[in-house]
């Protein structure tokens, strides 16, 4: 079931400093004011989805967690 594969993220920003993140992959939630566990959330995900994915938040991430944290989804 791809749904439960698809992350469905959403993050805030002030433009350099990440301020919140939402995201849900199948059962869980994750909602925190850093990255620190959303590489790991990512890397499980076989799609990533969300409200301006890549035109803000994708290039966002890619800056702070390795560059190739969407490779492949």
């Amino acid at each position: 079931n791809a749904l439960s594969t698809t992350l469905i993220l959403d993050i805030e920003t002030n433009g350099n400093q990440l301020l919140d993140v939402g995201a849900v992959l199948y059962a869980g939630e994750l909602h925190e004011r850093s990255s620190a566990q959303l590489g790991a959330w990512i890397s499980k995900a076989t799609h990533v989805c969300g409200h301006n994915l890549i035109a803000h938040d994708a290039p966002f991430l890619r800056k702070r967690l390795q560059s190739d944290v969407f490779a492949g989804k």
